[in-house]
């Protein structure tokens, strides 16, 4: 009999022989010569075929990933190179919403200046040109 494993639990008598009685009737039948070199034969041809099977899966998706990444980095590359005009009418806008109440400040241009906040006069200044 073959030592008890200390991490499998003690079976009751009627499990063991039940598992005793199962794995006699579906042991599977014993192999000839023939059919056991037959086996390890088809075994081995299988096993040295797969490695080849494995890279074709890997290279796919590390494609793919490479492309997602470029499409990724060259996204904000475009937008700059393709987008300047969009960003210049977007500066338009916010400055006309920055100084839209510009007649609140003052009747003219220093008095605005001196009470809009330092950064909004930055901004105005720049505009200025």
């Amino acid at each position: 009999m073959s030592p008890r494993d200390p991490e499998r639990p003690e079976l009751e008598p009627g499990d063991e022989r039940l598992l005793v009685r199962l794995r006699d009737e579906y042991a599977p039948e014993p192999r000839t010569p023939a059919q056991r070199a037959a086996f390890e034969a088809a075994l081995r041809a299988r096993l040295e075929r797969r490695p080849a099977r494995i890279w074709i899966p890997v290279a796919l998706s590390a494609g793919a990933a490479a492309a997602l990444l470029a499409l990724v980095l060259a996204g904000p590359a475009r937008e700059r190179a393709g987008g300047d005009t969009a960003s210049a009418a977007d500066d338009g806008l916010t400055t006309e919403l920055l100084l839209a109440d510009g007649g609140s400040y003052g009747e003219n241009e220093d008095a605005q200046s001196d009470a809009l906040p330092p950064q909004y006069a930055a901004i105005a200044s720049l505009l200025d040109r």
